[in-house]
């Protein structure tokens, strides 16, 4: 192992491939007493302590939890360069947790594979994306995005964020959401209050329409960056900017929406741009010029705005 890992240092920056390892996952298989029961929650304690062992070493984590009428589920995932990976099995040896499923990149030789399989008893499989690429940077330092937003048709849109400046299709996107305008009448109960409220407080806010936050995604190593926050800010400047309209969370017409989505409902980065009362908010700053401005990209990260298109309008004197 020793000679292998010295190969990944001085070998053609074999190190710098951005792996990622699935930790062995914590789920109780609906059972909320019991053996499972148990085994769920030693998992899920371990996993609560990953963040803090990454962040020792150096790398990147994702811990993520679920829970619904079958089951309580709970995924734990670390990113870092291969060149890292005896410290990540000793930092995981010392935590008592084993990891299952490295995805790796197309390149990565075949040997290495083996090696890998044999000295750590993890499952290897291929994996593309972005971040498993010799020359990008790994996903934790991987901080530059390019904004892509698509009016879909005239009642929807879609906002999203690449790693690339390609103009490639929605399948680039590592961050994205798509707002859907629904009337007010179809929402229900806490939800239409809250627009109700808002709508009384702010009477330069549409009583005819909302847009339905119904679609959003990110990539497990894009999360943690406050790009959700960032998404739903200009989900709501779009939505002012189209209809002078608030917007919603998806359970307001019986939709289904994760605890990282409802996370950012109540956060800080959010309720700084928005009004927000509930799972509604409204653009903030509703005047003219303020609206048409780009919602500023979260602290440590750069998002590259495109210049806006047409002839500059040059001033007398100029």
């Amino acid at each position: 192992m020793k000679h292998f890992l010295h190969f990944v240092d001085h070998g053609r920056d074999y190190g710098t491939f951005c792996v990622r390892l699935e930790l062995a996952c914590a789920d109780d298989f609906g059972e909320r007493s019991g053996a499972r029961a148990r085994e769920y929650a030693r998992v899920r304690r371990l996993h609560r302590r990953v963040p803090d062992m990454a962040r020792d070493l150096g790398i990147r984590a994702v811990v993520s939890d679920a829970d619904d009428r079958d089951s309580r589920h709970s995924d734990a995932y670390l990113y870092f360069p291969l060149q890292r990976i005896q410290d990540v099995a000793e930092g995981l040896d010392r935590l008592g947790l084993e990891g299952d499923i490295l995805d790796v990149p197309r390149e990565m030789p075949e040997k290495f594979r083996e090696v890998i399989a044999e000295e750590y008893a993890w499952r290897v499989e291929e994996r593309e994306g972005p971040c498993a690429v010799v020359g990008l940077p790994a996903a934790w330092d991987a901080r530059d995005f390019f904004p892509v937003r698509r009016t879909r048709r005239s009642d929807s849109f879609q906002i999203g964020l690449k790693v690339n400046r390609s103009d490639d299709d929605e399948r680039d996107l590592v961050v994205y959401l798509t707002a859907v305008r629904v009337s007010l009448g179809q929402t229900r109960g806490e939800f239409r209050a809250s627009l109700e409220d808002l709508a009384r407080a702010h009477r330069d806010m549409s009583r005819a329409h909302v847009y339905e936050v119904n679609h959003v995604g990110a990539a497990d190593e894009y999360q943690g960056l406050g790009l959700g926050a960032w998404l739903y800010a200009e989900c709501a400047r779009l939505a002012w900017l189209k209809d002078r309209a608030a917007i919603v969370s998806t359970r307001a017409i019986g939709g289904s929406e994760s605890s990282l989505a409802r996370r950012v409902w109540s956060s800080r980065r959010l309720s700084a741009r928005a009004i927000v009362h509930g799972s509604a908010a409204l653009w903030r700053d509703r005047s003219e010029a303020g609206a048409r401005v780009p919602t500023p990209a979260p602290e440590g990260v750069t998002i590259h705005e495109r210049p806006a298109r047409g002839p500059r309008r040059v001033r007398a004197g100029e």
